[in-house]
């Protein structure tokens, strides 16, 4: 079953719970359908905004070699059905016309060239006649400095290696660039790292060590929420989001769930996992040895938005 045609509701996701499984067993967990609380757990191995930052966590916590994480990961990867397209579509409805997609959309930060990709898909989308009220824009005080950042040529031609922008900068520069930033495009006001004086307006104290680091998108989504941004910019008008692949398809459901959305509407592009990865930068060119932290966030959702339940068969 190919993950465009996939139900994304209700159990919808539970014949897939046999092709999750191993990336549990990995890492300890032999529940044979891991609740939410053991899933966390299983995120705990993937924590790296960049992911990957995390590849060296799982090699050590699994004990395989490279190779065989790219080789395994790869299996599940595509046994799910990852790396297709997925055409404007909604959780509950299977395609959506875009000539009928309007309210608001939301663009997510990330690594630079994600960043990039999921502008664009929002952009083919206009053309075939999504409209917008506005499109909220999200991202954090992460600098733009990883080598997955840096494989971006646009990253290149606007940066330097003493002076990289970080994704709040990097949006502008893409929009400004074009002409695009106009009122069409909404940047909330948010703290711009844990701990700051906004931050503390509304959250606790942050445990320790987590003082000024970037914040999360779920900081972000809750921030919108606990300062009535949300009501503002979304209210109830349908919520759009583009992704820039399979490996961040988790974002999607997390989105909805911080929310407490009823339903969303998303698209992705095709991606091809690579590994190594060619010297040269394409957009639909994926890590392969990175898949695994998409991969665990994705069943993470899955599980917390009820697509895969209690009622999976287990095989």
């Amino acid at each position: 079953m190919r993950v465009p045609h996939n139900r994304w509701t209700n159990g919808g996701w539970n014949e897939k719970l046999p092709v999750f499984r191993p990336l549990a067993r990995w890492f300890g967990i032999q529940s044979a359908n891991p609740t939410v609380d053991e899933l966390q757990e299983l995120f705990k191995h993937v924590p790296a905004k960049v992911f990957a930052e995390s590849v060296s966590h799982v090699l050590e916590a699994t004990g395989m070699d490279i190779k065989t994480l790219v080789r395994k990961s790869g299996e599940i990867w595509d046994r799910l059905g990852l790396g297709a397209a997925i055409p404007p579509r909604s959780l509950i409805q299977a395609r959506v016309p875009a000539t009928d997609i309007r309210g608001v959309a939301l663009l997510t930060g990330g690594t630079a060239s994600w960043m990039w990709l999921r502008w664009k898909r929002l952009q083919q989308m206009e053309h075939a006649g999504a409209k917008f009220e506005h499109v909220i824009v999200l991202g954090s005080s992460r600098l733009c400095n990883s080598v997955q950042d840096w494989r971006f040529p646009y990253i290149r031609e606007i940066a330097t290696k003493s002076r990289e922008p970080n994704e709040l900068e990097v949006w502008r520069q893409l929009l400004y660039a074009t002409g695009q930033l106009d009122r069409q495009y909404v940047f909330p006001e948010l703290p711009m790292h844990v701990g700051d004086e906004k931050w503390l307006t509304v959250f606790p104290e942050p445990p320790e060590g987590q003082r000024g680091k970037p914040l999360s998108l779920e900081h972000m989504l809750r921030y919108m929420k606990l300062t009535g941004q949300f009501d503002t910019y979304v209210g109830d008008k349908p919520v759009t989001m583009t992704v820039n692949g399979g490996n961040a398809l988790y974002a999607v459901l997390h989105t909805c769930r911080v929310w407490e959305l009823e339903d969303i509407i998303f698209s992705m592009p095709a991606t091809n996992t690579e590994w190594p990865m060619p010297d040269e930068w394409w957009g639909e060119d994926q890590d392969r040895s990175t898949i695994i932290s998409g991969m665990v966030r994705l069943w993470n959702e899955l599980r917390a938005n009820g697509c895969i339940d209690d009622r999976a068969r287990i095989k």
